[in-house]
């Protein structure tokens, strides 16, 4: 029951944008009684909050899916970094909170930024550990995380954000000690 929630939350998301949503948008939509919605989350904030998370652990999980054939490490890791880069530019919520000026709100919302920067560090170690190369994880991790809300909430500066190519150059230079 609380995945069809979530599923209806970011449908309503993506239609209303974060501030018109309610709880009653996300209880029509799921099929059952607002009285429902708020017994499994106390607040919207919270159920906002849960639906980022869930659509989040979704993404991160395609992204494994489209990397899984590049098998040096440090590559690994840059082609994840364009898929996310790709996704936060193309999907429909991402884009919806950006026109609806609420992207930079999500983008501080520390259990957020914290489950991202966790995502992240465990990738990083890996890939360091992969190729015996000592990395500062956490500080790299949060660099790669400011980058992608950078591209996220600024597209139009500097180089272009629909070329993968010139993600990957930005990315590698972030990257430089885990990259042959």
């Amino acid at each position: 029951m609380d995945s069809a929630i979530l599923e209806s939350t970011l449908r309503c998301i993506a239609l209303y944008g974060t501030a018109r949503l309610t709880m009653a948008d996300v209880a029509r939509s799921a099929g059952v009684g607002r009285a429902t919605v708020f017994r499994r989350f106390e607040s919207k904030d919270e159920l906002i909050r849960r639906a980022f998370s869930f659509e989040l652990a979704r993404i991160v999980e395609g992204f494994a899916e489209t990397v899984a054939a590049v098998s040096h490490p440090g590559e690994h890791l840059v082609e994840i970094i364009v898929a996310a880069v790709r996704t936060a530019r193309t999907h429909p919520i991402g884009t919806r909170l950006v026109e609806d000026g609420t992207a930079v709100a999500i983008h501080r919302d520390p259990d957020l930024a914290q489950l991202q920067l966790l995502m992240l560090t465990d990738r990083i170690s890996d890939c360091a550990e992969q190729l015996a190369v000592d990395v500062d994880t956490t500080g790299t991790a949060e660099v790669l995380l400011r980058f992608i809300g950078s591209v996220w909430l600024t597209p139009d500066i500097g180089l272009p954000t629909t070329d993968d190519d010139a993600i990957r150059r930005m990315v590698r230079v972030i990257l430089h000690p885990l990259i042959p």
